[in-house]
């Protein structure tokens, strides 16, 4: 998952604290007031509260991934237990984890950004164009982007544009030529370029291997 402009591996789970759980984690010394330390942990923060995972953290959380595939609940339930227990007694906040946080009209600027580079790729926008259009400098319109998607604006356009370059070599017969003017290229020689810098090989090259490996599936 990506948040705040960091990757991230994880999962979200809720966790309703009824008796009968409440009970079962009695079984663990001082486990009952787990719940009750996170809770205090965590409520009433102005930003989310951002921790390293230890080892052991990790190997629980990959435990519960690895449950929920198998719809292992019960084993869920336990492991979620112990989760907890390790959360609430870490006091560490992350070091060196430097996070900018936005509001949600930022960050709807950001996705409706992303939505409008997205929807023509022939078209190209600069990021002051855009900016101009919800009011706000270049700079903070590449601010949101990169925080909401973690990408800068020109990389995660650039990507956008060798992805569906790809999509369209595999699975249509268009020339080179119009597949560089449909993401935006109005060189076919730049776009070649481009193309050999984010997939190693040449478009041609690219369409050839794509064919084979779909021959021999």
């Amino acid at each position: 998952m990506r948040i705040f402009s960091g990757d991230f591996e994880g999962f979200q789970f809720y966790v309703f604290l009824n008796s009968k759980w409440l009970n079962k984690m009695k079984d663990y010394s001082d486990s009952e007031s787990a719940p009750e330390k996170i809770y205090n942990i965590f409520t009433n923060r102005a930003e989310p509260r951002i921790i390293k995972t230890n080892k052991k953290m990790t190997e629980i959380a990959r435990e519960i991934m690895s449950y929920a595939s198998e719809s292992k609940f019960n084993m869920i339930s336990i492991k979620a237990m112990e989760l907890m227990i390790l959360i609430a007694n870490d006091d560490n906040e992350a070091v060196g984890l430097e996070r900018k946080y936005y509001t949600n009209t930022q960050m709807e600027i950001a996705r409706q950004t992303r939505d409008i580079l997205c929807e023509d790729l022939s078209v190209r926008y600069s990021a002051k164009e855009l900016a101009q259009r919800f009011g706000i400098s270049e700079t903070s319109l590449k601010s949101y982007f990169r925080g909401y998607f973690g990408l800068g604006y020109h990389e995660y356009q650039n990507n956008i544009r060798m992805e569906k370059a790809a999509n369209l070599l595999e699975n249509t017969t268009l020339k080179v030529l119009e597949i560089s003017l449909k993401v935006g290229f109005r060189s076919q020689t730049k776009f070649g370029i481009c193309f050999k810098k984010y997939y190693g090989m040449n478009p041609l090259e690219y369409r050839r291997r794509a064919k084979l490996k779909n021959k021999n599936d």
